[in-house]
């Protein structure tokens, strides 16, 4: 159980490495560098790593993929969140 959480939480965080990583992301000034890309990759195959060891291989790829999407869909949507409640 706790492998599994860890799993998810590293890809979570590792979504949004990549995301900040991005020229189109308003978050930051300006994105992170090349290095943090890298890493965040790293961190996104450690994370699949660890769910296919604490999961079935179907199950594992499903998560992954459903965290991937949901950062990726989400997270772009914060600033006009933020804009809008100012």
């Amino acid at each position: 159980m706790l492998l599994k959480n860890i799993g998810i939480i590293i890809s979570i965080l590792s979504c949004l490495g990549l995301y900040l990583t991005h020229s189109n992301q308003k978050f930051l000034q300006k994105p992170l560098s090349r290095t943090t890309q890298f890493s965040a990759l790293a961190g996104m195959i450690f994370s699949l790593i660890i769910l296919v060891y604490s999961l079935p291989l179907l199950v594992a790829i499903l998560i992954w993929l459903a965290a991937a999407t949901l950062v990726w869909s989400f997270t772009p949507f914060i600033p006009l969140i933020m804009r809008l409640n100012k």
